[in-house]
């Protein structure tokens, strides 16, 4: 039997002209971050997630890091630095949250006052995706989809970047605060230690000077400040946070459902299938091996070859616009 799996990116919502552009996420967060904290630390939201990665942490510890007052014999007041950074992080994850609810449920509003439009295009057979949060294919054509990072009346919406910025890894936060890092760091101590007991030519005295002093260079505890470190760290969990929680396993369950003796054809409408969520898609073609991908191009503009050699399936690719599918 042949079936169609319908993947659908906000283009989809943007076709049936829902308030979900970038454009429109631009306008809400910036009402609400009136002080521009993310512009400020790098986050210029030309990319709903990915732009996340761009976070300068070492920014924002350089600006916003305090020392605790020591002359107070209250352990309350040296704490309250480091309840202010968790206070203030929490604040720009509730701005970056509250934006995303409100964009969406501004979408939903319009939805609800939509009519159907076709319940005869999906038909009982077809597989539908959704990598959005809006109900669209619910309300407008009577069919319930997959929800891949959750609906809008869930209590968490899946969002965020896939992988950390070159410069974060670079960053002073990442090096005192990571643990592979911090690993990294004595594994190489260790080997520069081993490298000066086996030289020959140095005297015990010279090596013991050298090892003094590359414990020095290397050892973040030589200038360790407990109220510093927490503020550093919370930074540090801050970032991790906004990295995307994929649900590889959700979607892998969900498909198990369905025979793979059948015969599948994809759909993608209005996802742009960037390398965030590669391995969804890599995850189908694994799972149940279409033996089409139709993917539709924004405004009939031309096909992305970096997007065709991306994919391992890419041979299966055909073009298409979501108008031509009659939507």
């Amino acid at each position: 039997m042949k079936r169609n799996i319908y993947i659908l990116g906000n283009g989809f919502d943007l076709h049936h002209q829902l308030p979900t552009s970038l454009q429109h996420f631009q306008n809400i967060i910036e009402k609400k971050d009136k002080y521009g904290h993310y512009q400020n630390f790098g986050v210029y939201w030309t990319d709903f997630e990915e732009d996340l990665s761009n976070l300068d942490v070492d920014d924002i510890a350089s600006e916003y890091v305090e020392g605790p007052d020591y002359m107070s014999d209250r352990e309350s007041d040296r704490d309250g630095v480091i309840w202010q950074m968790e206070e203030f992080l929490s604040e720009l994850t509730q701005i970056r949250k509250s934006a995303l609810e409100d964009m969406v449920e501004n979408a939903v509003a319009v939805l609800k006052n939509k009519d159907l439009i076709d319940d005869s295009i999906f038909n009982n057979n077809d597989i539908v995706i959704n990598f959005n949060y809006t109900p669209t294919v619910e309300i407008l054509y009577e069919h319930l989809p997959f929800y891949i990072h959750g609906r809008y009346d869930s209590d968490d919406l899946i969002f965020g970047f896939k992988n950390d910025s070159e410069e974060f890894k670079k960053s002073s936060v990442f090096l005192k605060h990571d643990p592979k890092s911090i690993r990294s760091l004595e594994i190489e101590l260790e080997k520069e230690i081993e490298e000066i007991n086996k030289d020959s030519t140095l005297s015990e005295e010279d090596k013991k000077s050298m090892i003094n002093g590359l414990y020095m260079d290397m050892d973040p505890s030589q200038d360790y400040d407990y109220y510093i470190h927490e503020q550093g760290e919370a930074i540090y969990d801050f970032y991790k946070n906004n990295k995307k929680q994929y649900q590889y396993k959700e979607l892998k369950d969900f498909l198990s459902d369905f025979n793979t003796r059948d015969e599948y054809i994809v759909y993608v409408l209005g996802h742009q299938m960037g390398e965030i969520d590669k391995e969804y898609f890599e995850s189908i073609e694994r799972l149940l091996e279409p033996i089409q991908w139709n993917i539709t191009q924004y405004n009939g503009e031309p096909c992305d070859d970096d997007l065709i050699r991306r994919y391992s399936f890419s041979k299966k690719i055909k073009f298409t616009t979501i108008k031509d599918l009659g939507f």
